[in-house]
Order: structure tokens, then C-alpha cells, then sequence
């Protein structure tokens, strides 16, 4: 975890697409209020008096922060709250609710974590930074399972906590910021839509890992693991025998005559960002043949399949509306193309540096089936995932070269 003591200033020779979303906030008198960020509310300068706190004391909190974090959600977190972490008059705000004091604030997150609404909730903290004397953000990922649902679908927010604190390093004031949405609206908005509420849960089938590190509203900013893959090289024409050929090998069309589970996603790779031709529809290898521990076994149409090992890293992805398509239940040319357009500009706009090729998505087994969900993917080459929101390149002071 990254943590940094020092107040962050944006100047604008700073900020250029290569530098990713490390962007930092301008805190200056010069400054105006106001200022719209990506990703919703922000919190208002001047609420709580800091002025006299030590910076030893942003520090040591924001050392501990990312643990503290982590530790209030899932099974067990009520021991969590003998820690004091909240002084007598905390007070508690997001873009749906608000709290004053501990035991207000700790009943309202009981709402969510273990109660009998949700469970299995995990929060992940991507970067911790003290943005002055006092203060302290914290990127997250929440991930919990809405239980009140016979589908127990499995919904996701990211966002960003400000902490104000106190001589004696306990919280004073607590905003939690999501990049999904700024009010109810937008959050009721967001639940019908994105965050999953109407897809199933279930175990995950992906291999390897996938990370979600943003979930903003125009996009989704990812990290994947390194994996291996069986892929098969392929043209719109040759589109349905490459799927059939991939979903032969997982059903034991192979040396060993292994039977393996259907992994998700199933990726169509292009090489470059102008061709529309894919070169590779790529399937996750699942368990141990993915992570490498073990080679996996021969393809009987080895002239056709083949391994290979996928780096990983981190991409912008955005999700489709399922069509029909040419080659059966894949989505039309002509929305994965605007989609990837609309995405690339996006990242342009955010300050993001976009990476060689790109990725057709889908979430479904090889063959494919009713509830299958598609995306588009663009490697991000130059990435630094701050505690800080996203500065929008649009806005007054920062000009794209």
C-alpha cells in the first residue's frame, strides 16, 4: 500500500495520459470549489478542524488504515468494533445514507455485513494516501452476496473513504464516495443495472483471478491474473468450428481423455487496435493446467488448438447488449466496435494509456448459452490506481496535448 505524507498538488505539466489515474488533487487557496470529479461526491474542505493535528499521527493511522479496512467486513468483524476507531461525535456519510456517532454507525453497517440482507461480504483496499494533516483516502472494492434473493446474485461497488481524524487518531468524519454513483437515484439506478443485482451467483468460474480494482459509470477497470489458455485461430468464416473444436478438448478430445470444467471468460483476441478480424479465440485452461502447476494434456486436433501463456495485467472493459450475431450467440459487429471506441475515448479522456490490441469477452461457457454477458477489453499500459479520484481530463486546467 502505497501511503503518502505529504499534501498532493496537480499541475498540469504533471498530468498527461501516461500517467494513468495517479493523478493528484490540487489542495491550494487558488483552488475553486466544486471541482466535478469522476466518481461522485467529494468531500468539502474545512468540515473538521485538523489544523493542530501532528502529521506523526496521519501517518501511523494511515499506516494501519488498509488493515483496519479489510478487517470490518465478514464473519467476526463485531470484535472489530471494540477498537474505537470512531471518536464519540464520528460522523458517517455515503451517497445513500448517513450516521452519527459509533453505535449509529456500526448499526448501519450492520445492514450490510452478515445481516439478512446480505453476507459474504469482502472488502479489498487497493492504496491508502494521507492528502494532508488529518486526512487520509483509501481506495476499495466491496463485494458482498444479496441473500434476500432466491438467485443470490453477487453485486460490487468500488469507491473511495476519506477519514478525517483527531489529535488522538481516532475518526472525527467518514465519507465513502462511489464511482458508480453520487445519490439515491443514481444508486437506484446503478442496482438495476451494473453492479449485477439481476445476474446469478454461484461459484465462479473464473480462472485465473480477476480483480476488480474500478467500477466506474461509463466503465470497469480490472486486473487479471497470469494464466494459460488452449486457443484456436480463427476468421468470421472459421468462427463456429474454432468454438466447437475448443469445447471438444474440454469434453476429453485430448491425449489424457480428461473430462474439464467449463472455465469463463472465453476471449477473442485481436492483435491491433484497426483490425477487425480476431487471430485467437482463447479459453481459460481451469485449475491447475491454468496456473501452470501442471501441462495440460494434448489436443487431438492439435493442427487446430494450441497452449499459450497470457501475461495478464489490467484493462478497461465495458459490457454489451447480447444480439445476435453471424456466428451464433455472440454480440453484432457494430455494437463491439462503437463499444470500443466509446471505451478508448474514455480513456483518453481519464488519462489513461492504452495498450496493444484488444478483447471480445464473454462470460459463458465455450458453447455459449442464454445468460451469457459479453465485454469489450483494452489493456491499459500505464496504470497507478490512487486513493485519489480520477481527474477528468475535460475539466478547466488540464488540456489534452
Amino acid at each position: 500500500v502505497a501511503v503518502t505524507a505529504r499534501r498532493s498538488v496537480l499541475h498540469q505539466s504533471q498530468c498527461r495520459p501516461g500517467l494513468g489515474c495517479g493523478v493528484r488533487l490540487r489542495h491550494s487557496a487558488g483552488s475553486r470549489p466544486g471541482r466535478r470529479l469522476l466518481g461522485g461526491l467529494f468531500a468539502s474542505e474545512g468540515a473538521t478542524d485538523v489544523a493542530d493535528v501532528p502529521d506523526m499521527v496521519t501517518i501511523e493511522f494511515a499506516d494501519t488504515l488498509k488493515k483496519k479496512m479489510e478487517a470490518q467486513w465478514g464473519r467476526g468483524a463485531d470484535e472489530w468494533w471494540k477498537s474505537h476507531f470512531y471518536a464519540p461525535s464520528a460522523t458517517f456519510e455515503d451517497p445513500v445514507s448517513s450516521a452519527k456517532g459509533p453505535e449509529s454507525i456500526q448499526k448501519l453497517h450492520s445492514l450490510i455485513n452478515e445481516s439478512s440482507l446480505f453476507t459474504a461480504a469482502s472488502l479489498k483496499v487497493h492504496d491508502v494516501q494521507s492528502v494532508g494533516k488529518g486526512r487520509v483516502r483509501a481506495r476499495f472494492a466491496l463485494v458482498m452476496t444479496v441473500k434476500i434473493l432466491p438467485w443470490r446474485p453477487r453485486v460490487s461497488f468500488t469507491g473511495v473513504s476519506t477519514y478525517w481524524i483527531g489529535q488522538d487518531g481516532k475518526v472525527t468524519r467518514h465519507v465513502d464516495e462511489w464511482d458508480s454513483a453520487s445519490n439515491a437515484m443514481e444508486a437506484v439506478a446503478d442496482a438495476l443495472g451494473p453492479c449485477g443485482l439481476w445476474r446469478k451467483g454461484g461459484g465462479s468460474l473464473n480462472c485465473p483471478e480477476i480483480t476488480l480494482l474500478r467500477r466506474g459509470k461509463e466503465y470497469d477497470v480490472k486486473k487479471v491474473e497470469p494464466h494459460r489458455s488452449v486457443e484456436a485461430a480463427f476468421t468470421k468464416f472459421t468462427k463456429q468450428s474454432a468454438q466447437e473444436s475448443v469445447y471438444k478438448y474440454l469434453q476429453g478430445a485430448n491425449a489424457l481423455q480428461k473430462v474439464m470444467r467449463l472455465s469463463s471468460p472465453l476471449m477473442v483476441i485481436y492483435q491491433d487496435d484497426v483490425a477487425k478480424e480476431a487471430q485467437y479465440l482463447s479459453c481459460i485452461l481451469p485449475g491447475v493446467y491454468g496456473s501452470g502447476e501442471l501441462e495440460p494434456p494434448m489436443p487431438f486436433e492439435a493442427s487446430v488448438l494450441g497452449f499459450a501463456k497470457r501475461s495478464g495485467g489490467t484493462y478497461a472493459s465495458v459490457t454489451l447488449p447480447r444480439e445476435s450475431d453471424y456466428g451464433g450467440s455472440w454480440v453484432s459487429a457494430e455494437n463491439v466496435f462503437g463499444a470500443k471506441a466509446k471505451l478508448r475515448a474514455c480513456m483518453l479522456r481519464d488519462g489513461f494509456m492504452a495498450g496493444e490490441g484488444w478483447r471480445l469477452v464473454r462470460y459463458s461457457d465455450a458453447q455459449g448459452n442464454e445468460g451469457a454477458m459479453y465485454e469489450v477489453w483494452i489493456p491499459i499500459s500505464s496504470l497507478e490506481m490512487r486513493a485519489n479520484h480520477l481527474v477528468s481530463a475535460t475539466e478547466e486546467g488540464y488540456k489534452l496535448p
